[in-house]
């Protein structure tokens, strides 16, 4: 039997309460960093965009703020004790973003390669947050699962589902602006998936307060 239960439980207790306030700190700065790249970049090569480059631009505008806002939800709905993974993670993610904004031409090409790594890396992070939290035998965490139930694999494999498409892209050099369009059709989708996910979860909370 341990000597010190208290202090062992201050300490995870400690771990779980401190991981949400810091992780939502360091997402929201390192996407702050990231959207004002995509401003400064923008600002400094519009003149050259053609519908192409507008599109691409919006898209990836789009894709910042749905990771910010995943991670939002992440934080909400689940508590776990943090790792070295846990932060590398939105570091990984705002260097791919980073990079995607670079590529954002009027030739789409490299564009398509940066957002299925970025992809990618959303479903490392996914997989983590869902492993790491499932192990925390934690109420919060059990209510979170049983509500959302299938969106919890939904989610987990979106990222590798809408990455393959832009993966094709790249490899077969699609550049016609009707792929430009498939992605955004692509973006949209995540984004109703993101809709009604939260949307579930905090219904079912307000049924039960």
């Amino acid at each position: 039997m341990s000597q010190h239960p208290n202090a062992a439980k201050k300490i995870l207790d400690k771990a779980k309460e401190v991981h949400g306030s810091t992780y939502l700190t360091l997402i929201s700065i390192v996407q702050s960093v990231t959207f004002s790249f995509l401003m400064y970049f923008v600002i400094n090569n519009y003149n050259f965009f053609c519908l192409v480059g507008w599109i691409l631009a919006f898209s990836t505008f789009v894709v910042i703020v749905l990771v910010w806002n995943e991670y939002v939800m992440g934080i909400i709905s689940f508590v776990w004790i943090p790792n070295l993974i846990d932060s590398a993670l939105p570091f990984l993610l705002g260097v791919s973003e980073v990079v995607t904004v670079q590529m954002i031409a009027n030739d789409p090409i490299w564009w398509f390669f940066w957002m299925t790594i970025t992809l990618l890396i959303g479903f490392i992070a996914f997989v983590n947050m869902y492993w790491r939290a499932w192990r925390d035998n934690d109420e919060k965490n059990k209510f979170a699962f049983k509500t959302l139930g299938n969106y919890v694999t939904v989610s987990r494999w979106s990222c590798v589902i809408l990455a393959i498409p832009f993966f094709i892209f790249w490899l077969f050099k699609f550049e016609h602006v009707i792929f430009v369009i498939i992605s955004v059709l692509l973006i949209s989708l995540f984004f109703i998936r993101t809709v009604l996910y939260w949307r579930t979860l905090i219904n079912e909370a307000r049924k039960r307060v």
